[in-house]
């Protein structure tokens, strides 16, 4: 499947679902695929797909295109909202690659790996807008063999926390998160005068501008 270069396509929501016949499949976005811009299209449906993959084994996504969830609209009633609703999810898939895309502007989550077998997602690059909430780059949920490089996750971040611990990354005790960096960020709690924290477990790498909760398991460039 290929998405032509200079083209945008409206996609409704979709779950394919598996296992197919093919060992390999590859979709190429080197155009632009775009999210209906209202709710109400998700009404009598899963509000928590776009486009989703269930059971499909061999699923490369690759090209220079752009995925674009169109999430204002969702913004505005986030907290009533499942905290997984991404732009792209992979529910009980095996050797997935995900490859130079760019993902903007998912209703929440952007990347979803939920029940996965050997995933690389190498040299993508995610961005929401500082006020939008829970719009995490990529969740990963009891998966295994995971391999993430050169991602570039919502730079120059300024928000609010629900809870005490804004920024939390909690990497495999066996398999250490390396080379991270973030750039401008800036979150306060959400209820008036708490404090809140950053926590790491076995991750590392560096940061740059103001890290606001510093994140004392990174260094400073």
């Amino acid at each position: 499947m290929v998405v032509p270069e200079g083209k945008t396509f409206l996609v409704y929501p979709n779950m394919f679902n598996g296992p197919c016949k093919p060992s390999s499949i590859t979709i190429t976005v080197a155009g632009t695929i775009i999210a209906p811009d209202t709710t109400d299209k998700w009404k009598g449906i899963d509000a928590s797909l776009w486009i989703g993959f269930n059971n499909v084994n061999g699923v490369t996504v690759n090209g220079n295109g752009n995925f674009n969830g169109r999430g204002l609209n969702w913004w505005n009633q986030s907290c009533a909202l499942s905290h997984y609703k991404p732009a792209l999810k992979f529910l009980g898939c095996q050797d997935i690659r995900i490859d130079n895309v760019k993902f903007q502007d998912s209703p929440q989550t952007h990347i979803l790996l939920m029940g996965c077998q050997r995933v690389n997602i190498t040299n993508v690059y995610i961005n929401s807008p500082g006020f939008s909430p829970n719009t995490d780059g990529i969740h990963i949920h009891e998966s295994q063999h995971i391999y993430i490089d050169k991602a570039v996750i919502e730079s120059d971040l300024t928000g609010t926390s629900a809870t005490p611990v804004a920024i939390k990354l909690n990497c495999s005790n066996t398999v250490s998160c390396d080379g991270l960096t973030f750039d401008t960020i800036q979150i306060s709690s959400a209820s008036k005068g708490q404090k809140v924290t950053a926590a790491c477990n076995h991750a590392s790498g560096k940061t740059d501008g103001t890290i606001d909760p510093p994140l004392s398991c990174l260094s400073h460039a």
